[in-house]
């Protein structure tokens, strides 16, 4: 992945920085095990066997920007094998 441009956020005015890569054409995603460590609520959209696509809505924070009710798709990206 050397030729990706990563974005230092942190989500909810939490301290951790998370690196997400930044594309223009492409949805927000968060993993289960990231939003359950942050405390986040998601929005059940689909399941399917042991896939589930879930979605919230959180403060982005880049520098001293803040992006508020940001939409993320949550993913479980273990059972999803398109991700």
């Amino acid at each position: 992945l050397d030729r990706w441009i990563y974005v230092p956020i942190r989500i909810n005015g939490s301290q951790k920085i998370y690196d997400f890569v930044f594309d223009t054409g492409s949805p927000s995603f968060m993993s289960f095990s990231m939003i359950d460590s942050l405390n986040i609520d998601s929005k059940k959209i689909f399941r399917f066997g042991n896939m589930k696509i879930d979605e919230c809505l959180v403060n982005t924070h880049l520098s001293n920007l803040v992006f508020p009710n940001s939409k993320y798709l949550v993913l479980n990206y273990g059972a999803n094998r398109l991700i």
